[in-house]
């Protein structure tokens, strides 16, 4: 039967309808480089729209805040004027003939150290069908408080966000390890980590990201022949701490191994990612953020939380139970060894580090978000995805 594909008059965050109706929604994603532009840079704002119906136009948006003649209510006899939003077209690219995918781009500023810029983007695809990408918003140059982390893309109010702030760790200004190194990087991380994966990309306004203005550390050691690694905080740490769910530190180390530390209810996540590779920053973030286990054998653990929608168990019969209510067989469970789901924890010899078993049953197939290498590129499990959304659902 040929599917008919019915455009909606709807406004929607990322997505227009569409896909219940056999056809790909439109989808907007906007973007700015560089991340944390110094007063005198120009910044580039981009889009790009896609879908099945074609792509007929793209408009950047920019928003700014100003004061009007008006007066709100007279504070210590003095009249305060009102503030007033405006929003600005700074650029719109007619897509002829309408063709996906399509992008548009603007260039503005520069603006002066301490601003706030906010944009969006709009597109609309060859049936008059509309969806946007709005508001993001991000930083200039040195701020009013210096050791306040700098926002690079912001959504959202921090109390309805996944706040994440990345800290630098071993950026010393030689060549390559400066400040706008750092950011670059960084920035990497972000559009490639974290919006590209399916877990985040269609939930990018309940995520804020930082840079940090002060430096991290990675200590290593060795107890009774096994590697130990930690983290130094910052010395803004209470900065921090007051918004953020997660810190990121960001590392050009190739020998570490990178891990997330929950931060539970009510504290910061810690996680560390090297420089250039975001294929696990999720992952990570994964433990930091949303509380998830390791999915392999034989050196992470499972993590202990209250919340709903575990995604490990320690016993088969909380697994079957899972696996059913899920409508899933109970032969989906299957137990971590050396032989099934092992991922590294070996010693010098080869002999795993926690013994043949991991005392771990798992439902989600092993090529989840949370299982072996933390593959950045593919969608969280099952479980994991419950997990996540549960979290969404409470911001």
């Amino acid at each position: 039967m040929k599917r008919t594909c019915y455009a909606f008059a709807l406004m929607a965050f990322t997505l227009s309808m569409g896909t219940m109706f056999g056809c790909t929604p439109l989808a907007v994603r906007a973007i700015h480089e560089p991340f944390h532009p110094s007063s005198t840079q120009q910044i580039t704002l981009s889009a790009e729209a896609e879908s099945t119906r074609g792509i007929a136009e793209i408009s950047i948006v920019q928003r700014t805040l100003t004061r009007d003649r008006y007066c709100a209510p007279y504070v210590a006899g003095e009249c305060l004027p009102l503030p007033t939003i405006k929003e600005t077209t700074v650029q719109t690219c007619q897509i002829e003939p309408p063709s996906s995918p399509a992008s548009c781009r603007a260039l503005v500023g520069p603006f002066q150290d301490g601003s706030f810029v906010t944009y969006g983007a709009r597109a609309k695809d060859a049936t008059g069908m509309v969806a946007g990408d709005q508001w993001i918003g991000f930083g200039v140059g040195a701020q009013a408080d210096p050791s306040e982390p700098i926002a690079v893309y912001v959504r959202s109010d921090a109390a309805k966000a996944v706040d994440v702030v990345m800290v630098p760790v071993d950026y010393n200004g030689t060549p390559g390890r400066g400040p706008a190194d750092f950011a670059s990087d960084a920035r990497r991380l972000i559009v490639d980590g974290y919006l590209a994966h399916a877990q985040i990309t269609g939930n990018r306004s309940k995520w804020n990201f930082y840079l940090n203005p002060a430096t991290g550390g990675l200590v290593r050691s060795n107890i009774s022949g096994t590697e130990q690694r930690s983290i130094t905080q910052p010395a803004n740490w209470t900065r921090i701490a007051a918004t953020a769910n997660a810190a990121a530190y960001v590392h050009h180390d190739a020998t570490w191994r990178d891990f997330g530390n929950f931060g539970g209810a009510n504290g910061v996540g810690q996680l560390t990612i090297q420089a250039g590779t975001p294929g696990t920053i999720v992952h990570e973030t994964g433990h930091a953020v949303f509380g998830l286990s390791d999915e392999y054998c034989c050196d992470g653990g499972i993590i202990s939380t209250s919340w709903p929608h575990e995604n490990m168990f320690t016993s088969l019969a909380a697994c079957q139970a899972s696996a059913t209510a899920h409508g899933l067989p109970t032969a989906s469970c299957t137990q971590l060894t050396t032989t099934n789901g092992f991922c590294g924890g070996a010693d010098a010899s080869g002999t795993p580090i926690l013994g043949s078993t991991d005392l771990k049953w798992r439902q989600d197939t092993a090529s989840d978000l949370m299982g072996c290498g933390g593959n950045n590129g593919a969608a969280g499990g099952i479980l994991d995805s419950e997990r996540i959304q549960w979290y969404y659902n409470t911001l």
